[in-house]
């Protein structure tokens, strides 16, 4: 009995053994892997999910020609989502094989035909093509993705698309799965200057249950149209501007419309700077980091929007304002630093201000971002490069800007965005900035020699006193109360 068990047991451990091997034999003769690796790669392409990540799988996966016969075989899959398939043609792209994304402009699935509409939609060989299907994927309204068809059709001028486009403004504003179409929407018809969209666009930025970023978009497009009621819209914008409780970021939106020419005046800019120094945005003591965050971005926007009407030369004093170079966030201080070498205040305070910002240690700057712009803006105002390791590199700071225009382009453009500033000059700083003990004998280099760059000052503006700039000699009104600086520098408690 006890052989017979033996016997047994080695037939059967044979017998396992040679169906492992039977069944290693048919997975490496089918590739079974290979093809489980493409499959799992292509479905997270189609559904959008770790996008690079499948791409790179099949760039690997060891057999280029099962990967590309199985996206073409996707592409041809009557799945509706057209930004999947849009992954899909990309993908191909990325392979370089152009053939069968030249083919899905023709194919029988409404959301392959469509996705290579978008892919293409730059080429001006393609332009009718293009616009023939996005029209017919806008008057499609139970097909997905639909915000992409009047996207198309706005940038491609597809007029005869209006009706189709108009339609989509009839969905539930108060839904927020609505809300990519409703906004694209109201963009193509901007595009599109449809006849009646101010009047439509306007229902939106009055409907105080629509979904916030709908309601925001239509208050950029009913601040573009001429024929917008612009005091109606004016008064809305001021009065979500002020108000507390508003979502923030319909606030921010508000008082980013208000930056705009039309809406420039004394009101406008008194209550930008109202919300700019208001105590309870800037101190928000009760609330958590996050959300004092929050109410110090909405001061921000108050910043750059006065900065693109505010006279210039008012602009200037408000740079000065210690409420601002001392407040708490420090994306605020940036705008500061970068707008006093931009508006070219030559004054003993704006140094002091920008030599505060080189020993700044708010831990929330951890790229010590408020150093760089401030030693830049040293530079930019005084010509000299104290602290890094090749001065030849910074042997010619950029000409003061005289036209408006541009200085309001660059008033708060920061690093590399700074006009004639290069990336060999933002590595030099960045080399020196986080070292707080070279950073506080540079301040100190800097302010030994105040007396020295005013003096340059003077001696500059006496040979060629800057002309001026239109608004210079408008209404000054008073500095908010408490703007005013004593005199007795930035106040850093050094």
């Amino acid at each position: 009995m006890k052989k017979w068990i033996e016997k047994k047991t080695l037939n059967t451990v044979v017998g396992a053994a040679a169906v492992a091997v039977v069944v290693w034999i048919l997975l490496n003769a089918f590739d079974v892997g290979t093809r489980w690796r493409i499959h799992q790669a292509i479905g997270n392409l189609v559904n959008r999910r770790e996008v690079e990540r499948a791409r790179t799988a099949l760039e690997n996966a060891g057999n280029r020609a099962m990967v590309v016969e199985r996206l073409k075989a996707e592409l041809e899959d009557d799945h509706p989502s057209v930004w999947g398939k849009i992954e899909l043609l990309n993908t191909l792209a990325r392979l370089k094989e152009v053939r069968p994304i030249e083919r899905a402009l023709d194919s029988k699935v409404p959301a392959t035909r469509r996705a290579a509409a978008y892919f293409h939609s730059m080429d001006p060989d393609r332009k009718e093509w293009v616009g023939k299907i996005a029209e017919e994927w806008a008057a499609d309204a139970k097909s997905l993705d639909r915000d992409l068809a009047a996207m198309l059709c706005g940038r491609l001028q597809r007029a005869s698309a209006i009706p189709h486009i108009l339609s989509m403004l009839d969905l539930d504003a108060r839904d927020p799965a609505n809300a990519s179409s409703l906004r694209q929407a109201l963009s193509a018809l901007a595009e599109l200057k449809a006849e009646g969209l101010a009047q439509r666009a306007m229902e939106l930025a009055r409907r105080a249950d629509a979904e916030m970023t709908i309601r925001a978009q239509a208050f950029d497009i009913v601040a573009r149209l001429d024929d917008a009621p612009r005091e109606e819209l004016r008064s809305l914008l001021l009065s979500i501007a002020k108000d507390s409780r508003a979502d923030p970021v319909l606030r921010d939106r508000a008082i980013l419309v208000l930056g705009g020419e039309k809406f420039a005046d004394e009101e406008v800019w008194t209550a930008l700077q109202e919300i700019l120094f208001d105590p309870a945005l800037t101190e928000a003591k009760a609330d958590s980091e996050s959300r004092r965050v929050e109410k110090w971005v909405i001061q921000n926007f108050a910043l750059t929007s006065l900065g693109r009407t505010y006279p210039l030369d008012r602009l200037a004093q408000l740079m000065l304002d210690r409420r601002l170079h001392t407040h708490p966030y420090y994306g605020l201080r940036l705008n500061v630093a970068i707008a006093l070498s931009v508006l070219q205040v030559r004054k003993r305070i704006a140094l002091e201000i920008l030599c505060s910002f080189l020993v700044d240690e708010d831990p929330r700057d951890t790229q010590r971002l408020t150093r760089q712009e401030g030693w830049l803006s040293l530079w930019q105002l005084t010509g000299t490069a104290y602290g890094v390791a090749d001065t030849k590199v910074f042997q010619h700071p950029p000409a003061p800007l005289r036209d408006e225009q541009f200085v309001r382009r660059y008033l708060f453009n920061g690093s590399s965005s700074r006009l004639a500033v290069n990336s060999q000059q933002i590595d030099a700083v960045k080399a020196i900035s986080g070292d707080l003990a070279q950073m506080k004998k540079i301040r100190q280099t800097f302010e030994n020699n105040f007396a020295t760059f005013e003096a340059a000052w003077k001696a500059q503006e006496e040979a060629n006193p800057p002309p001026k700039r239109e608004g210079d000699e408008g209404p000054q009104g008073p500095m908010p109360p408490g703007g005013e600086d004593d005199g007795k520098g930035s106040g850093d408690g050094r």
